[in-house]
């Protein structure tokens, strides 16, 4: 019997997956706190990313994000 798929991790904040397809490009994902949030939700600084996160530790996630 074939295992079940993982369920498809998501931007928590935006629902973008992490998986790539033809109508929605790959985004890269950042775990924290149980949460899972895309470059473009933390660049946006949306407030829910700020009420977990702060934005201290959210500006340097973003200065960070690659490396």
């Amino acid at each position: 019997m074939k295992e079940p798929m993982p369920d498809q991790m998501t931007c928590t904040f935006c629902g973008r997956s992490f998986d790539a397809s033809p109508e929605q490009p790959q985004r890269e994902l950042r775990p924290l706190y149980d949460e899972h949030f895309c470059l473009d939700c933390a660049c946006h600084a949306d407030p829910a990313i700020l009420a977990v996160v702060g934005e201290d530790r959210l500006l340097d996630l973003i200065e960070n994000w690659y490396g």
